[in-house]
């Protein structure tokens, strides 16, 4: 039998997708094993994801003990997780790195910055091209989580342009970035003969069957 939820869904059926109860009989055979394949697959991914959610722990369990014991060897007491730190085997072929990043946003003062970048392009020219505002629309658009990129806009306090509005508009801009939270990573890599360090790929996406060393970029989130 099939359930797609927690239901318990009587010997003999099959849940469709609008909760429906389907006798076994009106199941194809290949709808029957196709479920039972996606099942097993979904089951070992959700195993896969438990098994490298426990190692990613582990893992930053271990560099943080190891700089703590490295820093007792200098009298030194590390407190807390924060600090990028690379750490490399003795005969240089294996490597580790630990890093962290801010994640930023925008906090409400980004729309009246906003509000005054609209009022610069049109007070500098009755005749200003659509294509202007457009862009300005662009760079300040959303994402699918309702956030601003915040390099995007950023970029726009590069621009030189001598206007005091411009300019108090950069300033309300500067003043509205905020940090949300920081992400945490861990990347792993191997140095090939030629000398070079490749990540080691835990990514499905990036690895190779069969293969080790992936020259694509990898990291633990």
């Amino acid at each position: 039998m099939s359930s797609s939820s927690n239901i318990v869904i009587p010997d003999g059926f099959w849940q469709d997708p609008q909760g429906r109860l389907i006798p076994a009989s009106m199941v194809k055979p290949i709808d029957q094993l196709r479920d039972q394949t996606v099942r097993k697959l979904v089951q070992a991914a959700m195993d896969l994801n438990e098994d490298m959610a426990e190692f990613k722990s582990m893992a930053f369990d271990e560099v943080s003990a190891f700089i703590a014991i490295s820093a007792s060897d200098h009298g030194v007491s590390v407190g807390g997780l924060k600090g990028n730190v690379t750490l490399t085997t003795y005969d240089g072929q294996y490597r580790v790195q630990r890093a962290f990043s801010a994640v930023l946003v925008f906090d409400e003062q980004v729309q009246i910055a906003k509000s005054l970048v609209d009022e610069c392009i049109k007070g500098w020219t009755s005749a200003s091209h659509p294509a202007v505002q457009a862009l300005i629309n662009e760079v300040f658009r959303a994402d699918a989580q309702g956030e601003l990129p915040v390099n995007k806009v950023y970029e726009l306090r590069r621009l030189q342009i001598d206007d005091e509005k411009w300019q108090k508009a950069m300033q309300i801009l500067t003043d509205s970035i905020r940090v949300d939270h920081t992400r945490s990573y861990l990347r792993f890599y191997q140095r090939t003969d030629e000398g070079e360090f490749v990540p080691i790929p835990l990514d499905l996406a990036t690895v190779r069957v069969g293969r080790l060393e992936e020259k694509v970029p990898q990291e633990i989130i």
